[in-house]
């Protein structure tokens, strides 16, 4: 597969597993990688029925139909990969998780307040109707709300 020159004329009527495999190098890492064209989004794209993204194709190809509620997750974080030794199918949160680049993930991570206070169960309160990673700080709320009376008393004279 790797340096082979392809007749792309010859690949109208081809079967979608010809065509996407006359578009993938084999990488020395193990990667499968696809030289078509990129989505905006980095992934291979094939028309088989209906555009595919090709890691979703192999997947199935290679290992049958991707499981209900599950995406494909790219082991070895490139995303032009489709060697199904490199795709696993797992949940939203799981995918996120890996990449580590969600703001949900990042923020879950951390164990202080952007003014360090350590996020504790005593010190967290978690507003009803968000997500569970939504957390707000109980000390600064606590400061925010005692600065916001000081200062209405002030706008109306009360003594502080």
């Amino acid at each position: 597969m790797g340096g082979m020159k392809f007749d792309w004329k010859n690949l109208r009527g081809a079967s979608p597993e010809r065509r996407l495999f006359s578009r993938v190098r084999i990488e020395p890492n193990g990667c499968w990688e696809w030289k078509g064209v990129p989505t905006c989004n980095g992934y291979g794209r094939i028309k088989v029925e209906k555009p595919v993204l090709v890691h979703r194709f192999s997947y199935e190809f290679f290992k049958g139909p991707i499981p209900e509620g599950l995406q494909i997750d790219h082991l070895c974080g490139n995303k032009i990969c489709v060697n199904p030794a490199h795709l696993e199918a797992v949940t939203q949160w799981e995918n996120m998780t890996r990449a580590g680049t969600q703001v949900s993930v990042v923020n879950g991570g951390k164990t202080h307040c952007k003014r360090g206070h350590e996020f504790t169960p005593e010190n967290i309160y978690r507003q009803p109707g968000k997500p569970a990673h939504w957390r707000i700080c109980r000390t600064c709320e606590r400061e925010r709300t005692q600065r916001r009376r000081k200062s209405v008393g002030e706008e109306l004279g009360w003594a502080a």
